[in-house]
């Protein structure tokens, strides 16, 4: 097979080609190597594919206030050079190979992607090892990251709904650092230095702190093998700081953003739930009632179908190693932007009310569990899915045992989370645009 062809084969996997498994749960295999490292690995050599997801826990919600956004930058740096190639060279191998290979970090992990042809797979790994182990840091490479990074400050400054998101994380989280994005700040950012982008790599990256998913045209006995030689030579434990859990709740709080436009974005919510919450489950339910992302959620129905007051409307818990919130989202025309608000407010206030069905929850029931299967039709989705059980704690037979965890939910559960989490007197609410819709409200 010439280089081409296994260019186009990775394109047409980057664009979405699902490895030919059937939609329904995987059979999935743990694998340990000698270090101590253990992958989850889904065996399939219908396409001569590997995927590898990764993630070291630790991001930037255990960084200094000064180095706010270190994470961030380090993890953008680990593919721009490493070992004998700098950041042309790196790219060079990686493009010849047909490998794609990519890592970012949020406020709780740093997160690598890699996926290649199975052919390929001792220069791939190869080069995983050098990216992970020796990165370079060059002073031109930071210097054209953080010129990257710059411009995407400015790109937020321009975006009214992640300009609301934004503001909305500093009214939920206050000074904790899951109220500061996990990119860092412009004038923090500008300062960084290959020492302590290098200091932040061997804190963070180590053997005690990593996840990893794998699916593909890939043996267990390879996989274990490729578990010592690409990274055994990290440190065996993370540095990381202790973080205090965030403090969430209070009063009703609001912050306007003035900005002409003609469409203000709203970003409002109240605190959250963790994953291992008894309640997790119903309020998951209650939310997708509520507002859970399909054109038949309250939300949509009554804001958007009935009224035409936006194109979307959804709501979702968000919930971080530190601290959690639920939150929704919604954007309308300046002139009805705080009608769309107030309707919200009113479906969360009849939610928290009991003014829930069992037809309600049955149907909410019949679409997770129906949908569960589609999180597993392609290799990237299971991978991703994974990676994020391990993440979350769960063990493997979660994966057969979730559906049963959601039609175990009560109506009277559902009915409790939604008084317990849909707080109307308890809202946050961020906007930006040329209307500030709490004032016309008032």
């Amino acid at each position: 097979m010439n280089i081409f062809a296994n260019i186009f084969l990775v394109l047409m996997m980057l664009s979405g080609a699902a490895f030919a498994v059937p939609p329904s749960v995987p059979d999935v295999e743990e694998v340990r190597g000698g270090n101590g490292i253990r992958a989850w690995l889904v065996h399939d050599d219908s396409l001569p594919l590997i995927t590898i997801r990764m993630a070291w826990r630790g991001g930037g919600v255990h960084e200094a206030a000064h180095e706010v956004g270190i994470t961030a930058m380090m993890a953008s740096l680990l593919t721009q050079g490493a070992g004998a190639y700098d950041a042309s060279a790196f790219a060079d191998k990686l493009a010849r190979r047909a490998i794609a290979l990519n890592f970012a970090a949020s406020h709780d992990a740093v997160y690598g992607n890699m996926r290649c042809l199975s052919a390929m797979q001792a220069e791939c790994f190869a080069l995983l090892r050098l990216a992970i182990t020796a990165p370079r840091f060059d002073a031109a490479a930071i210097k054209r990251v953080v010129r990257e990074r710059q411009s995407q400050f400015k790109q937020i400054e321009q975006n009214s709904e992640r300009l609301a998101a934004r503001e909305f994380s500093k009214l939920a989280f206050g000074a904790h650092r899951y109220g500061t994005s996990a990119l860092g700040t412009p004038r923090v950012v500008q300062g960084f230095t290959a020492a302590q982008v290098s200091a932040q790599h061997k804190r963070v990256l180590a053997r005690d702190n990593l996840h990893i998913a794998v699916i593909g045209d890939i043996s267990a006995t390879t996989l274990r093998a490729v578990l010592n030689s690409v990274f055994d030579a990290l440190p065996a434990s993370a540095d990381l700081p202790h973080v205090k859990k965030a403090v969430i709740g209070g009063a009703a709080k609001a912050n306007h953003v003035f900005r002409k436009g003609g469409q203000t974005s709203i970003v409002f919510g109240t605190r959250g739930i963790a994953f291992d919450d008894p309640q997790f489950f119903a309020a998951h339910i209650a939310n997708h009632i509520l507002g859970g992302g399909t054109l038949s959620s309250r939300l949509s129905e009554a804001i958007r179908n009935q009224r035409g007051l936006a194109y979307g409307v959804f709501s979702h818990f968000a919930t971080y190693d530190y601290g959690a919130v639920w939150q929704g989202f919604v954007a309308s025309r300046d002139e009805t932007a705080a009608e769309a608000l107030a309707i919200a407010v009113r479906e969360m206030t009849a939610m928290a009310a009991g003014d829930i069905s069992e037809e309600d929850v049955q149907a909410t029931k019949d679409y997770l569990t129906g949908a569960f299967a589609l999180r597993f039709d392609s290799g990237a989705k299971i991978a991703r899915q994974l990676l994020d059980m391990q993440l979350l704690g769960r063990d493997i037979d979660y994966l057969v045992q979730r559906n049963a965890m959601v039609n175990g939910v009560s109506l009277e559960a559902v009915r409790q989370a939604a008084h317990d989490f849909f707080k109307p007197q308890d809202l946050w609410v961020s906007s930006v645009g040329g209307a500030d819709p709490l004032a016309e409200l008032e």
